[in-house]
């Protein structure tokens, strides 16, 4: 029994990691209405069109976790490929990760901003290193002038004949100031993981595909309008 001591006092150093932190997943699932949403797989929108999701993926800024009157920003830029882990029914089931150290123990909200500021917006990817995620050209549009805040690809029925066909893409990219928007949920920690959700349904809502279904042309009226719309549903869309 004299070991005793020295066994509970090494599981408390395990798992509240260096400096008192505690390792907590960020779990992200994209969900369709109440469904998981699997890449790739077809459903109706609200509207009876078919259409498949087929890559979801974006930055955040100032991920921050509330407790009480203490808080604590996670991450400066964090950019997350969703899309890339929610391929098949069990990875859609799991959703994506993000393994984070807090020294915060009981949490009751998450706050953080869709797209970065725009200081952070006035720089180039190669004003960093590759160990940035600010760092990805692909997410970069020299003609906006402005990284890509968020992505929502796929393909729509258009004409209804049941298929996917040359021309029928679902190409949604948000960026510039006009998409920037932060988003406020009360959360806790359960089983070391806070589970947030994306709902694409709700994303697309009120959204006419058929009159805008690409967004990366040049920024008008109508594309900055559209943008707004988009980038407001999915700051409602996170639960």
């Amino acid at each position: 029994m004299r070991y005793l001591p020295i066994l509970l006092l090494s599981i408390l150093i395990i798992a509240c990691g260096p400096d008192g932190e505690n390792e907590t997943t960020v779990n992200f699932k994209l969900k369709y209405g109440t469904e998981d949403l699997v890449m790739f797989n077809n459903f109706d929108n609200d509207e009876g069109m078919m259409i498949r999701i087929t890559d979801v993926k974006g930055f955040t800024s100032d991920f921050t976790l509330v407790a009480g009157d203490d808080s604590e920003v996670i991450s400066e830029v964090k950019f997350l490929e969703l899309g890339d882990a929610h391929s098949d029914a069990d990875e859609a089931a799991e959703g994506y990760n993000w393994t984070i150290d807090t020294e915060l123990q009981n949490i009751d909200q998450v706050n953080f901003n869709i797209g970065i500021p725009n200081d952070l917006n006035e720089t180039l990817p190669a004003d960093y290193n590759s160990s940035s995620d600010l760092s990805r050209a692909s997410e970069y549009w020299t003609n906006w002038g402005s990284y890509i805040y968020f992505k929502i690809e796929g393909n729509a029925d258009f004409d209804g004949n049941g298929l996917f066909e040359s021309g029928e893409n679902i190409v949604l990219h948000l960026g510039t100031e006009s998409a920037y928007r932060n988003v406020l949920l009360n959360k806790s920690i359960n089983d070391n993981t806070i589970a947030i959700e994306l709902d694409i349904e709700k994303v697309l809502s009120n959204y006419d595909l058929e009159a805008m279904p690409t967004i990366h042309t040049a920024l008008n009226e109508a594309v900055r309008t559209n943008i707004d719309v988009l980038a407001e549903n999915i700051s409602k869309a996170f639960q």
